[in-house]
C-alpha cells in the first residue's frame, strides 16, 4: 500500500467530515454571535502595560469558549489544554487551526 502525502486540505476534509457526523459545537458557533460578549470581555478584562515586554493576551473570546468547554465537557485545566490541540472539532470552535498556539493549562 502507497504511502498517502498529506495535501493542504486535510485539515478541512476533516472538518467537513465532523460536520457530516453532527458536530454539537458547530451548531453552538452558527447559533451564537459570538462577537457580541467582546466589548463586554475586553471591558472587564483591561490591564494596564507594567512594562515594555511580555506576550500580548490571547482573545478573550476565545478565553470564554474554552471556559464553555471546560463546563460542558467537564474537562480539566491539563486535559482541557490536551483535548483542544487533539480535537479538530475543539479547533474549529475556539476558530484556531493546526498552527495556532494554543493556551496552555496554566493560563487556562
Amino acid at each position: 500500500m502507497a504511502k498517502r502525502i498529506r495535501g493542504l486540505f486535510d485539515e478541512q476534509d476533516k472538518l467537513e467530515r465532523i460536520s457530516k457526523l453532527g458536530d454539537p459545537l458547530e451548531r453552538l458557533i452558527k447559533s451564537i454571535e459570538w462577537s457580541l460578549f467582546r466589548s463586554v470581555l475586553n471591558g472587564v478584562f483591561v490591564k494596564e502595560a507594567k512594562g515594555p515586554g511580555g506576550r500580548p493576551p490571547f482573545d478573550y473570546v476565545m478565553m470564554f469558549k474554552i471556559l464553555i468547554l471546560q463546563e460542558y465537557f467537564g474537562l480539566s485545566d491539563e486535559q482541557l489544554e490536551f483535548q483542544i490541540k487533539d480535537r479538530f472539532s475543539f479547533m474549529r470552535f475556539l476558530g484556531l487551526g493546526i498552527y495556532n498556539k494554543v493556551p496552555d493549562s496554566n493560563t487556562i
